[in-house]
């Protein structure tokens, strides 16, 4: 049994996940087709160095209908010659592309920037649902990144969300102290003191420290 493929002999005919609406953008991660055996699927994970492609999960077209029909892969509309150096990835309008790795970094700091700036704007406005959906798009493009997930718990919890304030402040706690995560919640909604404020930029400052040095997603 192969062990390992050559990228470049493979086609990418989907990917592992599905697309939701609203879309939050990110890297996809490719199902693979042997060019030469057309019933030769490859599934994730697998690991990718240069041009090969090994530890995948052998499979064959008929696993990947019933997949696909279970809604845990989708299938592309037009297959994929595999590339070294690209990324299959999704934006947040939900189109799918295959473009150069570099490409696709620039193209993802860029929606984090605009996405968090628009986060930023709307919850000044007090237009929480807005502020909380912005800062969910730029929270999937760097998940270790704290400015999104402050904002969206803060905009949960003026919208009494408090549930979904409890399921962000849990993803946080990979990053932060649940503690200085609601200080970090509080700065941001007006509801601390002013040693309380003065406690929460200080934290803001180990927090970003604590986001560069963060594995990125």
């Amino acid at each position: 049994m192969k062990t390992h493929w050559s990228l470049l002999s493979l086609d990418i005919i989907g990917f592992a996940s599905v697309i939701e609406t609203p879309t939050l953008p990110r890297v996809l991660a490719p199902v693979f087709r042997e060019r030469a055996e057309a019933d030769s699927v490859l599934l994730p994970p697998f690991s990718v160095v240069g041009d090969e492609v090994f530890n995948c999960t052998p499979s064959n077209m008929q696993e990947f209908e019933v997949l696909v029909g279970q809604g845990k892969l989708t299938r592309l509309p037009h297959v994929i010659p595999g590339k070294t150096n690209y990324d299959l990835w999704v934006n947040a309008e939900g189109v799918v592309a295959y473009n150069a790795k570099a490409a696709v970094k620039k193209a993802l700091e860029g929606i984090f920037t605009e996405r968090l700036k628009l986060a930023e704007e709307k919850f000044a406005k007090q237009d929480y649902a807005a502020a909380g959906h912005h800062a969910s798009v730029a929270r999937a493009v760097k998940p270790s990144h704290l400015d999104p997930l402050v904002i969206r718990a803060a905009a949960e919890r003026l919208l009494g969300l408090h549930a979904q304030v409890a399921f962000t402040r849990d993803i946080a706690s990979a990053y932060i102290s649940p503690a200085e995560f609601d200080q970090l919640v509080k700065a941001r909604t007006g509801g601390e003191s002013t040693a309380e404020a003065k406690a929460a930029r200080v934290m803001v400052g180990i927090a970003v420290v604590k986001s560069r040095f963060a594995v990125p997603a």
